[in-house]
């Protein structure tokens, strides 16, 4: 068969194939599209750690499981008020670095999109991981420092000097480290274990492939950082050298001397409190963009 180009030249070209269909599962990135993902996953963020908040009200009490400390020295006498104290944190966070680490990782993650043999829309392992930690070592760094003016900072005095605390930047690098495990397991794996149960199983767009991911993403989640949470909350325990940082040295006595599964001391609440979180969250995300006509993430 033969076409005309521009110059009206005739050249010669393979026969149009009309049995071929690229089925596609993602919407097309645009600027209206981005905001109405991130007004999703802010609302389902929200919803997701308003509800959880009371399995981790206090950080201490992760600590207290990590340390020798006992839970009544951290909290002895919980009540209904103090389970939902600091809320405000938490809002904080969905604004700042759960809506952003998931929009972000959309957006790389199209460079990452192929085609496979039976031309559906995929993304490669390499490129989700990759995605991942850029757009949670992102967020986090956003997140971080304005996290620490949310709670500690009273005044424009105190907020300078909070900004200018050697202590503040030296945590900084463990801090998003974890963020990029996190958004890991919380995003890609959730975006890759629903491209092989929707591939391998011929699951719907449902409940019954959003579930299953859902649970995969807050349980790899919790593999990845948890041993990262517990070394960072090792060493804010550590007090400043002379030259105003914390030893690393420190970490390394603990892991030879205490071994590689004291790092997942309290492991199973925190599974607990991140596989709540994950279901919930992209529960909500899935349930409000099919309510807004558009496709599942």
């Amino acid at each position: 068969m033969m076409d005309k180009d521009r110059n009206n030249y005739w050249h010669m070209r393979t026969p149009y194939d009309t049995s071929v269909v690229i089925r596609s599962y993602h919407e097309e990135l645009s600027l209206g599209n981005l905001f109405q993902f991130y007004a999703n996953t802010l609302v389902g963020a929200n919803i997701a750690g308003a509800l959880v908040h009371s399995m981790d009200v206090n950080p201490l009490r992760l600590l207290a499981k990590v340390t020798d400390m006992s839970l009544h020295q951290v909290s002895p006498e919980p009540s209904a008020k103090s389970l939902y104290a600091g809320i405000s944190t938490v809002l904080l966070r969905g604004f700042l670095f759960n809506s952003l680490r998931v929009t972000l990782y959309d957006v790389f993650r199209r460079q990452f999109f192929y085609m496979d043999a039976t031309n559906e829309e995929m993304i490669s392992i390499p490129g989700a991981l990759v995605s991942g930690s850029i757009a949670g070592c992102i967020a986090q760094a956003l997140y971080y420092p304005l996290d620490h003016l949310h709670r500690e900072a009273s005044s424009w005095t105190s907020a300078i000097k909070t900004l200018q605390s050697k202590s503040l930047w030296h945590a900084m690098p463990l801090s998003c480290t974890q963020a990029c495990l996190l958004t890991l397991g919380d995003v890609a794996a959730y975006d890759l274990s629903k491209q092989v149960l929707r591939k391998q199983l011929q699951l719907p767009e449902n409940l019954t492939l959003h579930l299953p991911a859902a649970l995969f993403a807050g349980l790899a989640a919790s593999l990845l950082s948890h041993p990262v949470e517990v070394m960072r909350l090792h060493l804010l325990q550590q007090p400043l050298n002379e030259r105003g940082k914390r030893s690393v040295e420190y970490l390394l006595k603990f892991m030879q001397e205490e071994g590689s599964l004291k790092l997942y001391k309290g492991f199973l609440p925190a599974c607990l409190r991140s596989s709540s979180w994950s279901v919930i969250f992209w529960l909500c995300v899935e349930q409000l963009r099919e309510w807004e006509g558009q496709r599942g993430f």
